[in-house]
């Protein structure tokens, strides 16, 4: 059984304050009452904060739903899309990023920091996906996704609205 160890009153651990020990829990868990980010005081297990499973007292998952709700589960549509934009236009390690960013085809900027503006426009604009087999299409394939160049389209609709690739021309 590995050592103890001591913790003390005002020790940082994972960027939380800790105030007290309390008593164990049944299962012998140590638990200590913290000082989050934010303020306020709650108890948790230590071990919790140490592999990351805590790491406030609710208020960083509470911001996150005050700003638009759409991102903790089940997912907003909308919200998985913008991400998966997102991805494939600015993330280096994404699988389709050399079909999108690695070819200069950018997010609005608009929409590229803020979901609820990317949300509103494609809720007053386009709506929903109309059936599974729809996925947002790009108007001008060489085009960013912006206001005015999104539809929803089957792939039967996508594959007529190809891209002129060396090889076809």
């Amino acid at each position: 059984m590995p050592a103890r160890i001591n913790y003390k009153y005002g020790q940082v651990v994972k960027g939380l304050t800790i105030i007290e020990e309390l008593p164990a829990d049944k299962y012998h868990n140590r638990i200590f009452l913290f000082e989050c980010h934010c303020g306020k005081e709650f108890a948790t297990r230590m071990a919790d904060v140490k592999n990351g499973k805590s790491s406030s007292c609710g208020c960083i998952r509470r911001r996150l739903l005050t700003i638009h709700g759409d991102s903790s589960k089940p997912r907003h549509p909308m919200y998985d899309l913008w991400e998966g934009i997102k991805g494939r236009c600015y993330g280096k390690n994404n699988v389709a990023y050399k079909h999108y960013g690695g070819r200069g085809i950018k997010m609005c900027e608009e929409w590229k920091n803020d979901y609820s503006s990317f949300k509103e426009w494609m809720m007053d604009n386009i709506g929903l996906k109309p059936t599974s087999k729809h996925t947002l299409d790009r108007i001008d394939p060489d085009g960013n996704y912006e206001p005015d160049n999104l539809r929803w389209a089957t792939s039967s609709e996508q594959n007529v609205n190809k891209r002129r690739s060396k090889k076809n021309e």
